[in-house]
Parts: C-alpha cells; structure tokens; sequence
C-alpha cells in the first residue's frame, strides 16, 4: 500500500467491519511511512537574526543525514543570504548573513529536509 492511498476517499461506514477495513488501512500507512525512513521534514524558522545561526532538530530523526534546502521566506528588502551546514540525522543549522549595510534585521527561513534520491 503506497502513500498515493493517502487521497483514495474513505469509504461510508455502515458496519464494524468497514470501521476494521479503516483501521487496517490506516495501519498499512503508518507501516508505510516507517518502513520510508522519514524522508521528508520540512518547516520555518523565525526570528534569525542576520549573522547568526540557529540549530534545528528534526521531530524524527532521519535513517541516514538527508539533504537539507534552505530559503529566505519574508518580504525584507535587504539583501541577505542563508545556508544549512552541519546537517545530521538528528537535525542542522541554519546561518544567516547579511550582505550589505545597515543594521541586522530578523528573518524568517524556510527549509526542507530528503532523502528522497539518496543512496
């Protein structure tokens, strides 16, 4: 059972027997999702003051270190850069640099985290 199953549409429930058939079904995605290794995490960061970082600790640890995509995720003009090193299984950090003038503002970052194509 793949996680596509995820959008097929609940039956009515008009019995126990559809409500075990559901429950059965739901296992098989859990079962699915554990047997992934946790692919896919993703989230936002905010208030990163620019020239410093933050450490982010994944809800569940990764099988093996995934590829970690940051981006600047607000409407500041400033132009500022950001980056994921130390990535892990257990999570990464993100820095965050100012590149011109001026004083440092907070930003917000947004991230995604695979091993989706990872070997």
């Amino acid at each position: 059972m793949g996680l596509s199953a995820w959008a097929a549409p609940l039956p009515q429930m008009s019995k126990s027997s559809d409500l075990y058939r559901i429950h059965k079904r739901l296992a098989g995605y859990v079962e699915d999702i554990v047997n992934l290794g946790n692919k896919h995490s993703r989230g936002i960061e905010t208030g990163i003051t620019e020239g410093s970082t933050r450490g982010v600790e994944f809800a569940i640890p990764f099988k093996i270190a995934p590829v970690v995509v940051v981006g600047l995720a607000d409407d500041e003009v400033e132009l500022s850069v950001c980056s994921a090193f130390d990535v892990s299984e257990t999570g990464f950090t993100i820095g965050v640099y100012k590149v011109g003038g001026g004083a440092n503002k907070d930003r917000t970052v947004s991230w995604i985290a695979t091993t989706s194509g990872n070997t």
